[in-house]
């Protein structure tokens, strides 16, 4: 990626989602070219996130962990406030979400409003909201005044489709195998394709975008096509989270963050008593 520190690229792979800057075409020259790489961008940033959604699972729970997953992606380079930092806070708020800051108060805070919908805002004046017509879609609107509909289809491994105001779509669709075919309305193709091994590759073709490897529910490694190679680590009771790039650089998260425990059966609680 150009203007970021090598010691920044994980996180925003993790929780943003951008696509690498071998992914993108040059800076364009003209509307069509700037929406053509807008539609690009967004493309990649899709198939990086639903790669690592066992990531972003481990990390904020079953619950929130994909709804974060697409608000990330929705809100394109909201950690860039955290370039320069190599030691952040992730902690619980009231609300029932969370939030990631650093020494000089800057953050990214995921929490729900009055109707339980989750948006996430930073301190940069970025948000996305989310809201859902209760069945099979969800809306999402951003500060930028770009608006995207996810829509949940009927499919063997599910099946995802998300357009634009504009009539630009990306469809996701999965296998039992935990593989997916990705691909666009512009002739855009990708895969997420998972060896006997456990490893994810997402590919474009021939080439191979990034790998994500899991030894353990405490490790993961994602290599980049440049060779880059990035080490997550859960550390110690309260995982902390610790992030070394092959360039040396790392970063730190103090964890205080407790994930959400999945609802209990109130059923058979009162059934019992």
């Amino acid at each position: 990626m150009k203007g970021l520190k090598q010691s920044f690229v994980l996180i925003l792979i993790i929780l943003t989602g951008i696509a690498k800057a071998e992914t993108l075409k040059a800076l364009p020259s003209s509307p069509q070219d700037s929406l053509n790489n807008e539609h690009q961008s967004l493309f990649y940033r899709v198939g990086e996130n639903q790669m690592m959604e066992l990531l972003y699972r481990e990390i904020f729970g079953e619950g929130i962990g994909p709804t974060t997953l697409w608000l990330n992606t929705f809100a394109d380079n909201a950690l860039t406030t955290f370039s320069q930092q190599d030691y952040l806070v992730l902690e619980n708020n009231n609300s029932g979400g969370f939030e990631l800051f650093d020494e000089d108060n800057n953050y990214v805070s995921v929490a729900p409003d009055f109707q339980n919908y989750y948006s996430l805002t930073s301190n940069t004046g970025t948000w996305v909201k989310s809201r859902s017509n209760g069945f099979n879609k969800i809306y999402f609107s951003t500060n930028t005044g770009k608006e995207f509909t996810m829509i949940m289809k009927i499919s063997i491994g599910g099946k995802k489709v998300i357009r634009d105001e504009k009539g630009y779509e990306i469809t996701l669709k999965g296998k039992l195998t935990g593989s997916y075919d990705i691909w666009d309305n512009e002739g855009r193709k990708m895969k997420i394709k998972i060896d006997r091994s456990g490893v994810f590759r997402l590919v474009e073709g021939d080439r191979v975008i990034s790998t994500m490897v899991m030894p353990s529910v405490q490790n993961f490694t994602i290599t980049d096509s440049n060779g880059g190679i990035h080490q997550i680590r859960m550390r110690g009771r309260y995982n902390d989270i610790i992030i070394t790039s092959s360039n040396g650089s790392e970063i730190f998260i103090n964890n205080r963050y407790e994930k959400p425990l999945p609802p209990t059966n109130t059923t058979e609680t009162n059934e019992s008593s």
